[in-house]
């Protein structure tokens, strides 16, 4: 990963701006010939690599948990005890492949969709969620997306078992989803 120069002093100012902020990342780009490429993703999502979580916060999550994906618990527990998550995709973090494809987009899209059983997504959010990488490149992921989601369940792997979590995603899920089509409603008005 490659920072510019004065990433971490922009983190920070952002933090003193906004004592609301708990957990921040820059936006991940990654290099396509000789363009930089914005990794796109919700602005309420920081970035994993990139990230710096103040100390309050920190405490509050009870620190950096060892779960399987970890940045996602961090986060939603964060959002959970009214803290700030965001991501400033003005300040760049360049990473030299896109993520999740150390091993292949396929492995990492399988654990993508293995995660998303762990942390107890509903069927129906992986449904679309798989659907939504179908129709945007590269159009495969939303395969391996689904099998690893499809083979958590059927292969009873693990899930995480903090409630709060649970609930969260599972909640969660629903209203996504619905604030979505509430939006494409909107959109067509």
């Amino acid at each position: 990963m490659i920072l510019e120069d004065t990433f971490f002093e922009k983190l920070i100012n952002k933090f003193d701006e906004n004592q609301k902020i708990g957990i921040a990342s820059g936006g991940v780009y990654y290099k396509q010939k000789s363009r930089l490429i914005l990794e796109t993703t919700r602005v309420d999502l920081p970035r994993g690599s990139c990230r710096l979580i103040r100390k309050e916060c920190f405490e509050d999550i009870g620190g950096y948990l060892i779960t399987y994906a970890p940045d996602t618990v961090a986060n939603a527990k964060a959002k959970l005890r009214g803290w700030g998550v965001v991501q400033f995709k003005e300040i760049k973090a360049v990473q030299s492949r896109k993520t999740s494809s150390a091993g292949g987009l396929w492995k990492g899209y399988m654990i993508r969709g293995e995660e998303t059983y762990f942390l107890y997504c509903r069927p129906i959010h992986a449904i679309l969620k798989c659907v939504r990488y179908l129709v945007s490149p590269p159009f495969y992921v939303g395969l391996p997306y689904f099998m690893g989601y499809i083979t958590g369940f059927l292969c009873k792997r693990k899930r995480t078992d903090d409630e709060e979590i649970k609930r969260y995603f599972q909640s969660r899920s629903i209203k996504k989803f619905l604030r979505k089509q509430d939006l494409a409603e909107a959109a067509k008005n």
